[in-house]
């Protein structure tokens, strides 16, 4: 802080010095008895002062002399301000910004408190601007700051606070603004007066007093400086006030006195002194300075220490004081920059105590053992040794090229590595620990540690490189050597090529900071179908090797062994969703990387039937029947874009029964002690379960072997159900008060074994709101269930003041057996509700409350259509527009809807698929020819197109894929609405709608032609069938039935494009039997593509 500011303005300097001189403190001096150190400590008595006077006298006004009122920040307050007299360095002039600057925009108050201590004024940035002045005016229009004279004109001026500022978001606290006097100056300047707070004009008004409602404005100054006079006193040129924001002073925030300070104790770091007063708010500012003098000092020539309101002692730090020199301390509480001031407006501070500080005798310096180096990094090496030391000991570790640690000695103060950067390659060094501390004479040192040879290696080696392992996603090899060097690490050769000849793809790998000697491939860097060789090479760019295999300023060294590298499929995961004549299987790739889709196939005997191939991973068997078990097989399989072949993964075998369904188990309380469950019927099932249990009890013991706590349920069968039809049971003769879980088991018997489908679900019978479910419907409406609460008498509904942030009464339900309420559609923006059940009484008991948001209702957009442009294998997807909407976005993805919403009418898909779709524009300018805009979607349409260009070499360059042949992709469309905004465009909350119904589309160019059954044979037992070749055909499927019309079933897959005979021996004499037969073959994708069905062909069996 500076200590030369002579040029204050007198009145502050007379307030201080008067308000340090008329501080009341005790006569009689006092020691206490210490232990830890010896701190003496006495009372101070005061000097000789005048008696107050009845009047405070107006603060003298000094020339020239301006500064802000910043207390917390003193030195920057006042190191801007000069006298009159002081001359100008024309080193430091900046030219600055001329002119008039604009007017202050956007000012408000910030008090959240996540984020601000105290309330802190924001404003928008005025370009250019030098400074900000703020002026404060209370309710009589009575204005705070300061008066100086003008040093041309000697007319008294009004001085406002004032802040530099180069942010980009400028801001300031509030309460930096209190304690400013109010003035009122003649129109002609020629004189000044102080505004009192009092009619008997005894205390000066100040500014931000408790209680009390304040204007605020800002206003921007410019400062401009003419380079072609450096000499000359740079111009200031203010801007118009902005609108002013009101700040209402709490009036609970009040300075208290402070009396009796006290030394209280101490620790290794602090002194702590007590003081008593009732501290509510604020913090208690202490000062304390070494000078005898410190009566007549200025405030800013005293040292600062601080504590908040919480706390009720003040601490010095140790490390601050300097051992057998004499402080004086006081302290004040001020709160928003205010004090406790006496009649005449000066500060009220505590009384003076005087301490010494000795510090105690320092312990010898500790002897450090066992040093080791325990790890070599890439970087550096890691050391450790004996635990011999306190965390406040001194010691630093030294290394150096000579053993005794007389020349070339680097160091690193409590350090535990050495960097290998200020080590020489291929040098030999010495490495030491040992204590030191600060004495009389410098720096002591203590006795050196035991001493670690290292040797820095001159060049990096690696070796015997092996495919260690492979994990789910990617490939982990490993070598010997040594490249923990710095700017070192190896290079990574892969080609499909053993000659790495052809075009092989190059990479730097630089090791991890530990210099772990092994390496990771993902799976996206080897392609299924080919054999990959991999080796390689150290290398470092370490300017002091030389060698013949030097290029392009990086050092090479031998090549490794070679390791191949055989890459396949990714396994699968299958999950199934199961109903009575169905089965839907879902497969899903482990790693995608390299899944260009799946291939199903179902057990029929003892031989798997083919099912077909997807590229969503999804396929549906149909007319299956009730009760049966199947089994199924799926992989993935890759076909390759640039040779057409198609690699498999590894089977994945799946088996489930066509029984099931889902019991949507819900348990609703029915009275103060019964609940009722209700469930989904289950087709097939011959019975239901029904069993509780109370909430379950967690051990204080470990499993043995297991690593987890033990844990007790016991299920207490309720009833066994004997009724196919049954769906609902009320549990009676309950425990109020009490949680309870309650699980149904619908079950069947086949082959004498059970088989179960179970469901279970919560309920409380306590006075709790447990939210059952919360669904918006079509029209924008919110139905909110919950399990009703008989322990309460009814519900509060609140609806939360948008504007004002308040919670207020929207709706009463005085039943308890009340369980659900629908709440209106949000009108433009979101309503926030929330409901609490409550318990008659004075006053009532509430539950927790439960709070939620209802969005403006938004419709999903509607027929959507997606269409194949075959001219460039482009997909266009168009919509119906919807009304409110602003704009859309379109996703993609190569999955069907997951679910249906019939509440919404929208549906959801797998996001982990899908992908939202630029919005790509006509760009004449670029060399693709298009570019993604900005803009958000408007338009009802949009095409999903690849985007690329063929460069010089005639090599496709592109941007973005778009659609890849074969693959089936769906389209969905998002609507979405902008919120309402304030001050910045686009800031509202958008509203979106649901997801719309897919369209979906495959880009291909492969067609198979439609055969025809030539001749359809019966002899006796069997039919013989025969059929057209389709030229490409991969292989035929026949169908029969009974009805020419209807009722067709596979009755084989052919396998062979060239098999066009089938001879059917499952027939029965005398019946009648229709067949089709259509011919497939697989697309870009690998999925089978098929012709339309044969005409059909009738034959009577015999």
């Amino acid at each position: 802080m500076k200590k030369d500011l002579k040029t204050l303005n007198r009145s502050l300097a007379i307030a201080i010095a008067a308000a340090m001189t008329m501080t009341s403190v005790p006569s009689t001096l006092f020691a206490a008895d210490f232990t830890d150190s010896d701190v003496a400590v006495e009372a101070v008595e005061p000097e000789e002062t005048e008696a107050p006077v009845d009047v405070e006298e107006e603060p003298a006004v000094e020339e020239a002399t301006e500064f802000s009122s910043d207390a917390a920040e003193t030195e920057d307050v006042f190191s801007d301000h000069v006298s009159e007299e002081a001359t100008v360095d024309t080193a430091d002039v900046q030219v600055g910004t001329p002119g008039t600057p604009a007017k202050v925009t956007g000012l408000y108050i910030d008090t959240d408190k996540d984020y601000v201590s105290s309330p802190v004024l924001r404003w928008n940035t005025v370009e250019g601007a030098y400074k900000y002045e703020f002026a404060v005016t209370d309710a009589a229009g009575n204005e705070y700051g300061y008066v100086s004279t003008d040093s041309k004109t000697g007319k008294y001026v009004f001085r406002y606070a004032s802040k530099d500022w180069a942010s980009a978001m400028p801001s300031y606290d509030v309460t930096n603004l209190a304690g400013q006097y109010a003035y009122k100056i003649a129109a002609d300047g020629s004189d000044y007066e102080s505004i009192y707070a009092d009619a008997e004009k005894k205390v000066l008004l100040k500014s931000l007093s408790a209680g009390q409602t304040y204007n605020i404005r800002v206003r921007a100054v410019n400062r401009y400086q003419d380079p072609a006079t450096p000499n000359a006193e740079a111009v200031e040129t203010v801007g118009e006030w902005s609108d002013p924001v009101v700040y209402a002073v709490p009036a609970t925030y009040a300075p208290v006195q402070l009396t009796n300070l006290r030394y209280a104790s101490e620790d290794d770091d602090n002194l702590y002194f007590a003081y008593d007063g009732a501290v509510t708010a604020g913090s208690v500012h202490g000062q304390y300075t070494s000078d005898p003098d410190y009566a007549n000092l200025y405030e800013w020539e005293w040292e600062d220490a601080y504590a908040d309101a919480s706390k009720t002692t003040l601490a010095i730090s140790k490390s601050d004081l300097e051992s057998g020199k004499t402080y004086y301390l006081r302290v004040i509480n001020r709160v928003n920059g205010n004090s406790l001031t006496d009649a005449q407006g000066k500060d009220v501070w505590s009384n003076v105590i005087a301490f010494t500080y000795t510090a105690k005798q320092a312990d010898p310096l500790k002897t450090i053992t066992g040093l080791t180096m325990y790890n070599e990094g890439r970087d550096s090496y890691s050391f450790r040794f004996d635990p011999v030391l306190e965390e406040d000991d001194k010691w630093e570790l030294q290394w150096s090229k000579d053993p005794n640690f007389v020349t070339d000695v680097q160091s690193s103060a409590k350090g535990t590595y050495v960097s290998k950067y200020s080590m020489e390659t291929g040098a030999t060094y010495y490495v030491r620990a040992i204590t030191y501390k600060y004495g009389a004479k410098g720096i002591e040192y203590g006795t050196p540690s035991n001493i670690v040879t290292i040797v820095k290696a001159k060049e990096p080696t690696a070796s015997n490189l092996v495919l260690a392992e492979k994990t789910e996603d990617g490939y982990v090899f490993k070598y010997t050597g040594n490249i923990k060097l710095p700017n070192s690490g190896i290079q990574l050769w892969i080609s499909k090529d053993p000659g790495f000849s052809n075009n092989p793809s190059l990479t730097k790998l630089r090791t991890n900071s530990d210099g772990e000697e092994q390496f990771t491939l993902y799976n996206s860097y080897f392609e299924p179908g080919y054999t990959y060789y991999v080796r390689i090479r150290p290398y470092s760019e370490d300017s002091s090797l030389e060698d013949s295999n030097k290029a392009d300023e990086t050092w090479y060294g031998a090549f490794s062994n070679t390791v191949t590298v055989s890459p396949k499929v990714s396994d699968v995961n299958v999950t199934a969703e199961v109903a009575s004549t169905s089965i839907t299987l879902t497969a899903t790739a482990e790693d995608p990387s390299y899944a260009t889709g799946y291939q199903f196939q179902k057990k029929v005997g003892k031989k798997y039937q083919n099912l077909g191939k997807t590229t969503n991973g999804i396929y549906t068997d149909k007319k299956l029947k009730p009760n049966t078990a199947y089994t199924y097989r799926v992989r993935a399989y890759y076909v390759s874009e640039k040779t057409g072949k198609t690699s498999y993964g590894a089977w994945k075998t799946y088996t489930t029964l066509t029984w099931g369904g889902n019991l949507n188990v819900r348990a609703v309380a029915k009275g103060k002690t019964s609940v009722k469950l209700t469930w989904n019927k289950l087709k097939g099932a011959q019975g239901y379960e029904v069993f509780r249990t109370v909430t379950d009890s967690y051990g204080k013991s470990y499993s043995a072997d297991q690593g987890r706590t033990n844990t007790y349920e016991k299920w207490t069968l309720v009833k066994d159900i004997k009724k196919a039809s049954a769906k609902t049971y009320t549990v009676k003769r309950l425990a109020a008060g009490q949680d309870y879980r309650f699980k149904v088991r619908a079950y069947k018997v086949v082959n004498g074994k059970k088989y179960y489908i179970e469901d279970e679900d919560s309920c409380t019978l306590d006075f709790a709101l447990w939210i059952v479910s919360s669904k918006q419907n079509a029209n924008g409406t919110l139905k909110l269930t919950w399990n009703p609460v008989y322990a309460g008498n009814g519900y509060l509904i609140e609806k939360k003041n948008r504007d004002t942030g308040v919670w207020e009464a929207y709706k009463t339900i005085t039943r308890a057996a009340t369980s659900s309420f629908t709440f209106p559609a949000a009108n433009g923006q979101t309503d926030t509700y929330r409901i609490r059940a409550y318990k008659n009484g004075n006053p009532k008991t509430y539950t927790e409350d439960y709070s939620f948001e209802v969005d403006p209702y938004l419709a999903a957009p509607t027929g959507v259509k997606a269409t194949v442009n075959k001219a460039d294998g482009s997909i266009t997807v168009k919509w119906n527009p919807v009304a409110g909407a602003d704009y859309y976005e379109v996703y993609r993805t190569t999955r069907a809807a997951s679910t249906y919403n019939k509440d919404t009418k929208t549906y959801s898909y797998s996001y982990g698929y899908a992908n939202r779709l630029d919005n790509w524009v006509v760009d004449a300018n670029s060399k693709y020819g298009y570019k993604v805009s900005d803009e958000d979607l408007t338009a009802t349409t949009t095409t999903d197109r690849k985007v690329s260009y063929v460069n010089g070499n005639g090599i496709e360059q592109t941007w973005y894929e778009g659609p890849k042949a074969g693959v089936k992709y769906y389209y969905y469309v998002v609507a979405v609405k902008n919120g309402t905004a304030y001050a910045v465009k686009d800031s509202g909350k958008t509203i979106e709608s649901g997801n719309s119904a897919a369209a979906a589309a495959t880009v291909t160019n492969v067609t198979v032609a439609k055969t025809k059954i030539t001749s359809g044979k019966a002899t006796k037992g069997k039919v013989t069938l025969k059929w057209k070749k389709v030229a490409g055909a991969a292989g035929y499927e026949v169908y029969r039935s009974t009805k020419k019309g209807s009722g067709y079933t596979k009755l084989a897959t052919i396998t062979k494009g060239s098999t066009v005979k089938l001879t059917d021996k499952t027939v029965k004499a005398g019946k009648k039997y229709y067949y089709k037969v259509r011919a497939y073959k697989a697309n870009e994708a690998g999925v089978d593509v098929y012709a339309a069905y044969s005409a059909a062909k009738a034959v009577k069996a015999k």
